[in-house]
């Protein structure tokens, strides 16, 4: 959302629903002719797909510049060391990603973008971590247009179950209501600090109430 706001064309490819082979991945990203590709995966199950996909899409589109994001950001040294990745976008993206393309379209110093990783030293160079977005009401609306929809919509009911059955409101078992049901972001960080998560940021960040159900309507 945040790169079609600045003007430029995005696409979304999720292997993960789709399912598919690294050579279907890298056909499409060879028809799509992208000038850049962008990573993001869950850091234990995902490094390895990244790994061999952004080797493999290098080896097939060499001046396509790549850019990480999400949880394997905050690990530089085996992704530079390990990948083809040629930038690493830390933490929140949405101000970042669009300053670090304009950045690139202008051949600029890549240090005046804060929050990224990039080879610019040995073994890379840090620019120092973005501030957090205060208000979460600014951000563009989620670019639900871009993905198949059916792939993330679950069946409510189900969904209510794996946390509680404790819920007795007659509407949720209402026989002439739909049971699809799609989650979606309200807030941005945590309050908690659990050993076994990842958090880039701490802290918890609220959209208004109007902003949630614009993003529904």
């Amino acid at each position: 959302s945040a790169l079609r706001c600045a003007g430029y064309v995005a696409s979304i490819l999720n292997v993960d629903t789709e399912r598919i082979s690294n050579a279907q991945v890298l056909a499409r990203i060879k028809s799509m002719a992208p000038k850049h590709i962008g990573f993001s995966g869950i850091v234990a199950p995902s490094y390895k797909y990244i790994k061999d996909l952004s080797n493999q899409a290098k080896a097939l589109l060499p001046n396509t510049i790549q850019i990480l994001g999400g949880g394997l950001s905050s690990a530089p040294q085996p992704i530079f060391k390990n990948t083809a990745i040629d930038l690493i976008v830390l933490g929140e993206g949405d101000v970042t990603i669009v300053e670090l393309l304009k950045c690139l379209d202008a051949e600029e110093n890549l240090n005046t973008v804060a929050g990224i990783y990039h080879r610019g030293a040995e073994p890379f160079q840090f620019t120092g971590r973005r501030d957090l977005i205060k208000n979460l009401d600014t951000l563009a609306y989620p670019a639900f247009d871009l993905v198949d929809m059916d792939t993330y919509i679950i069946d409510g009911v189900d969904f209510i179950h794996r946390f509680t059955r404790a819920i007795k409101d007659p509407r949720i078992y209402n026989r002439t209501r739909s049971r699809r049901m799609i989650t979606i972001t309200t807030n941005r960080g945590c309050f908690g600090e659990c050993s076994f998560c990842f958090r880039a940021y701490r802290g918890l960040r609220l959209q208004s109430f109007n902003y949630i159900f614009c993003t529904i309507c």
